[in-house]
């Protein structure tokens, strides 16, 4: 038994039908299609498989004893088609058949599959929508828009693009694919994108055939009218993850007084099964995700129930805490761990500080777009700057203890060709931070960014000034400093000087194994932009090989210092 899987409108049928044409030839006693759709009762499934094969009851069996007898010692193949509202029902006649008979065969379609002890189970993918124009989604878009429109074509590259994002944006179903190129008998392909925000009214259409595939609306419905209240209430709750989510943050977000933990876990696996949520495994870990169609239907039912603000309030805090958690490990041996964690949940954290700022959270908003904006430069990403400037105004007015750290965050804009607002930002958070009540992120990364802010200005002299000054300090700030001096004081005509703190530079960082990857961070950052520093003169081993030092621990392997160096290398060669 073969079992074709997948979400609703994937294509289950049309492959099954496919398989079975062309396996035609290895069955004498034929193909036979069965068609579960319109079998409401999971007590009539053996009846229907009965009618289609001609099997008359006999009185001393029951209907499926019956069918089993009949096609006992013939070869042929069965497509049970559309299985998932009646799984059980006919999980038991499949089963009855093959254990008594070893010749018959069965390709069944459902959501999920039938647990027959010799079924086999094969997910059916959406479309590929990665190749884009030239995708297979595109070809058969266009192959159904010309059974309307014959003339339609995708010579105009704006109907090209608008064709491929339609594609994309509908996940690659094939159903809603159909769907939307049947539109092209009286839209263009731009106007279906700029509707496609409401795409469960868009997409229907006088379709002949089962209802549940008359519209997009129809399709995702039937399985979600299948799910128990439990199963609903989680994938509606799972809408408010952007872009993926985890086990840890589906737990915290989703269980509450109807769910536990160990509820979330389960429900969460049977959604899985039921190709309702899709799960894939990177390196150890699992991920999860709605298609773009299943959660935007599930987030209407979530809104319909009035629990939206209670889930994206939870949903805020959960990612508000969690970057505050990672900022922490950012200045340490597990800095790749803090930095990768923003960059694959950079979707929920915009989400979650679009939310929080719109209610008026500014708690929750500041403590997303500060620590998000400081651990997504390196990547780089600038995205949270932004957010981090919308905030100054409430944030200041709320008067927040972490306001520093939001000042830093907005100082970032340096990057974005504004240093003069960047070096106000950075210098409010020097003076915040100097008061007790309030938290910056490190007296020294205050200082540390407001002298990166006033190198983007031009300004070194004042650059080398606060560099100093931070040198004067103890932990973070004296290593910044020091190392804001030996890069910064060449540029300003003082190289030697640099050269005479560079051991002193590193001495001053050994005492803190913990920071390796912060170290190597403040330094690569702040010397790439000096023009006269050891690698704007193209000294870069010098400068790059005592970066290393400083940042590989003994006896551990230097290929991942080595590609910096070649990096640090390819940076001076470039035009400045």
């Amino acid at each position: 038994m073969l079992t074709l899987t997948g979400v609703g409108g994937v294509g289950k049928t049309r492959l099954a039908i496919q398989v079975a044409a062309q396996l035609n030839n290895d069955f004498p006693d034929g193909v036979w299609l069965v068609e579960l759709a319109p079998v409401g009762d999971p007590s009539a499934v053996p009846d229907a498989i009965a009618a289609v094969f001609g099997v008359i009851p006999r009185a001393d069996l029951t209907v499926t004893d019956s069918v089993v007898e009949s096609l006992s010692g013939r070869r042929l193949l069965i497509v049970l088609d559309n299985c998932e509202h009646v799984l059980d029902a006919a999980a038991g006649v499949v089963e009855a058949l093959l254990v008594r008979s070893s010749q018959v065969k069965v390709i069944a379609t459902s959501r999920e599959g039938l647990r027959v002890d010799a079924e086999r189970l094969w997910s059916v993918l959406p479309l590929d929508i990665e190749a884009g124009p030239a995708s297979a989604a595109v070809e058969l878009f266009v192959a159904r828009a010309q059974a309307v429109v014959a003339a339609f074509d995708l010579h105009d590259e704006r109907d090209a693009m608008a064709v491929t994002e339609i594609c994309q944006r509908l996940d690659g179903i094939a159903l809603a694919i159909e769907l939307a190129a049947a539109r092209m008998v009286s839209m263009s392909p731009n106007e279906v994108l700029t509707r496609l925000s409401d795409r469960f009214r868009l997409l229907s259409g006088p379709r002949r055939g089962l209802e549940r595939h008359q519209s997009l609306h129809h399709v995702v419905g039937w399985s979600y009218d299948l799910l128990s209240n439990d199963q609903r209430t989680l994938l509606d709750c799972c809408s408010v993850f952007a872009g993926g989510f985890d086990l840890a943050a589906a737990t915290h977000v989703c269980a509450g007084d109807s769910l536990d933990a160990y509820a979330v876990l389960d429900l969460l696996d049977s959604l899985v099964r039921k190709s309702l949520v899709t799960a894939s495994r990177v390196n150890g870990k699992t991920r999860y995700r709605l298609l773009e169609t299943i959660r935007l239907f599930a987030e209407g039912h979530l809104v319909a129930s009035a629990a939206t603000h209670h889930v994206r309030d939870r949903h805020a805090r959960y990612f508000a805490d969690q970057a505050i958690a990672h900022w922490d490990q950012w200045d340490g041996p597990r800095q790749r761990v803090a930095v990768d964690w923003t960059d694959v949940e950079f979707g929920n954290l915009r989400a979650a500080f679009r939310w929080a700022a719109d209610r008026g959270d500014i708690d929750t908003a500041a403590a997303i777009a500060a620590h998000t904006a400081a651990l997504a430069w390196v990547l780089p990403r600038f995205e949270a700057v932004g957010w981090a400037e919308e905030l100054l105004d409430a944030a200041t007015t709320a008067d927040l203890s972490q306001l520093p750290r939001l000042f830093v965050a907005a100082s970032l804009c340096s990057y974005a060709g504004r240093p003069e607002a960047a070096v106000g930002y950075a210098h409010a958070a020097v003076v915040l931070g100097g008061n007790p009540r309030y938290e910056p992120f490190d007296p020294g990364w205050c200082g540390f960014w407001e002298a990166v802010a006033h190198i983007y200005t031009g300004r070194l002299d004042l650059t080398v000034e606060i560099g100093a000054s931070l040198a004067t300090q103890h932990g973070l700030a004296r290593i910044a400093g020091l190392v804001l001096l030996t890069a910064g004081l060449p540029a300003i005509g003082r190289a030697e000087e640099a050269t005479a703190i560079a051991e002193e530079t590193l001495t001053a960082a050994r005492p803190h194994p913990d920071r390796e990857a912060g170290r190597f961070q403040v330094g690569y950052a702040t010397l790439c932009p000096f023009p006269n520093s050891a690698v704007g003169r193209g000294d870069v081993r010098a400068a790059a090989v005592k970066l290393i030092r400083l940042n590989t621990p003994k006896g551990s392997s230097r290929s991942s210092s080595l590609r910096i160096l070649r990096r640090m290398e390819k940076t001076a060669a470039e035009p400045r």
